[in-house]
Formats: C-alpha cells, sequence, structure tokens
C-alpha cells in the first residue's frame, strides 16, 4: 500500500499526505510508506491464529454432534453457525486491520520519523532523529520486516496511543516502530544514513567543527557514538 492510497477526505486537510503542514525548508523527505495491511492483520492482529482456533472449533463442534448421534440436519446446522461465526470474526479483524493500515503513513526525513496514523481519532507522532538512542530491524525471509526505535527514555512514550506501530509487548519502555513494511531493507539503509548524518551533526555542534553530511571520495569512519547503525533481529512475538 503506498501513501497515495491515503488520500481520502478524511485528511483532505494535510497540504503532503501523511503531515499535518508542510515541512519548513531545510528538512526534506527522505521516504515515505504505509504498512501493508494483510501483513499487518498477520502480525499484529494475529488472524492466522485466530482462524486456526476457528477451525478447531469447527472440528470439535462438528464432532462432538456427530459422536452424539445427531442427525445430519443438526450437524449441518451447528457446521453453519461456526462457518458464520468464523467468518463474520475473520471479516471484522481483517477489515479494521485494512482501514488501520490505511490510516497510517510513515514518513522519514533528515530530521525526524513522522507516524500519522489513528481511524477514529486521528494522531501525528513525531520522532526526532537526535532522540533515538537505537535502532533495530527485523527482516523477514520474504523481505518484508519492521524497523523498531529505542527513543531517549526522558521522551515520554504512549503505547495506547501508538499500537498497532509500536514494537511488541515492550510496555514499560515503549518503542515506536515502521511495522509491516513489504521492503524493509531500503528503509533501513535510508534511516541509518540520516541517524548516522545527524550524529555527525550532533558532534559538530558540541565541538564547533563544521561538518559535511554527504560523503564524497573515500567512505569517512562512522562515529564511535550515537546510532549510527542498525542492529537485526528484536526476538519478540507480534503483537
Amino acid at each position: 500500500m503506498s501513501p497515495r492510497d491515503h488520500q481520502h477526505d478524511d485528511f483532505a486537510f494535510e497540504p503532503i499526505p501523511g503531515l499535518p503542514k508542510r515541512l519548513p525548508p531545510e528538512e526534506k523527505i527522505l521516504w515515505r510508506g504505509a504498512p501493508a495491511w494483510s501483513r499487518l492483520a498477520r502480525r499484529a492482529f494475529h488472524i492466522r491464529k485466530i482462524a486456526v482456533y476457528f477451525a478447531l472449533l469447527f472440528v470439535w463442534q462438528v464432532g462432538a454432534r456427530v459422536l452424539e448421534g445427531a442427525a445430519p440436519a443438526e450437524v449441518f446446522s451447528s457446521a453453519t453457525w461456526i462457518l458464520t461465526m468464523s467468518a463474520t470474526g475473520l471479516g471484522i479483524i481483517a477489515l479494521v486491520a485494512w482501514a488501520m493500515a490505511r490510516a497510517t503513513i510513515y514518513t522519514l526525513t533528515n530530521k525526524r520519523i513522522i507516524i500519522r496514523t489513528g481511524v477514529a481519532l486521528p494522531v501525528t507522532i513525531n520522532i526526532p532523529l537526535k532522540l533515538i538512542q537505537a535502532a533495530r530491524l527485523n527482516r523477514n525471509a520474504d523481505g518484508s520486516g519492521d524497523l523498531a526505535m529505542k527513543v531517549d527514555p526522558e521522551q515520554r512514550v504512549y503505547y495506547s496511543l501508538l499500537w498497532p506501530n509500536v514494537r511488541p509487548w515492550h510496555l514499560a519502555k515503549p518503542e515506536p516502530m515502521l511495522r509491516a513494511l513489504d521492503e524493509v531493507d531500503p528503509v533501513a539503509e535510508l534511516l541509518t544514513e540520516a541517524l548516522t548524518k545527524e550524529t555527525l551533526l550532533a558532534q559538530a555542534e558540541e565541538t564547533g567543527e563544521s561538518v559535511t553530511t554527504e560523503a564524497k571520495g573515500p567512505a569517512k569512519e562512522k562515529p564511535q557514538r550515537g546510532p549510527a547503525h542498525l542492529g537485526e533481529g528484536y526476538g519478540a512475538a507480534a503483537g
């Protein structure tokens, strides 16, 4: 799902999809994207696990009726009821996942990450790059994945406000996350570069030295402090 798919009437006030106002001249958009609704349904809403539960319930209910010696019409009625309930439940979950993905846009600039999310109550979360202490990549076998970010602990982050765009089960110290991306590696590379440049600029401000943020010639050595790269794999269950 691309950001163009999110240009509906609820967000007609946005000058650029995903942004409540235009960026200042010195700030540039590096990437914009959105979660894939089907991946979001599987990883955040656990739709596959719920489908398995309904399948087991169907087998148990129908099997129990057969063992009880129920008439074929009664067995068919029980099966129909379970199938209807299952289809309705899974349909609602898929619809919510689709709506949540449609209402979400991730924007990476050279200064911050912006998460616009929310169906009934849209919100925009700004995460300055200078507040990101670490970032971690979770890549799936098909190239999709998530990018979780550990922010300065002094910054108040609300799990309920960010969900599902947050690292699963980190309730005490929520970590914002770019979730269910179809192609996560290109985004990870852009975020790595942006974090490295931000670290160089912060070091230059501290020392009073100038710094060139665009590499020319041989590659420069990465700074020794600050989030200059992404770790991989956070080993957390989806949630």
